[in-house]
């Protein structure tokens, strides 16, 4: 998230894109900031803009510290669709920009919805398997005794 609004705020001053790849991607680090920068730089050069993702996504770049399969594919795929028409159409790029991250945020919030309800069932159910013979012992078989007698 902080990627994408990192990209945001310099598209919105003015900064061409592939000087905004290159600055976050550095900026970011690790193997993923490598290959945005990296794209920012094919993009500099003249690289036709399916040809530069294709090139960062297929490339396995050494990053040195061992993270050159710690990519995270999901943002590149986000920075890719939220600026591809701004770069081959001329369209304002913060546009789409801004609704990749409202997207992005959207999907965020319901993952953690979705772990909250299973994290619910699953502490849900040792407690009433704990409290189920507490109950029938000194609820139920009180009474049930009280009739019989």
């Amino acid at each position: 998230m902080l990627v994408l609004r990192m990209v945001e705020v310099a598209l919105q001053q003015g900064v061409p894109i592939p000087r905004v790849l290159i600055v976050v991607g550095d900026a970011m680090g690790g193997a993923t900031g490598c290959r945005i920068a990296s794209v920012g730089v094919a993009l500099h050069r003249g690289v036709p803009w399916r040809e530069a993702w294709r090139s960062a996504r297929g490339e396995a770049l050494a990053h040195g510290d061992g993270q050159a399969d710690d990519v995270d594919e999901a943002l590149l795929d986000i920075l890719d669709d939220a600026l591809a028409s701004s770069w081959l159409h001329g369209d304002a790029p913060t546009i789409r920009l801004q609704t990749a991250i409202e997207q992005w945020h959207k999907d965020q919030r319901a993952a953690i919805e979705q772990r909250a309800a299973r994290l619910s069932v699953t502490l849900l159910l040792p407690t009433g398997l704990c409290f189920l013979p507490a109950f029938v012992l000194i609820g139920v078989i009180p009474i049930i005794a009280s009739f019989m007698a």
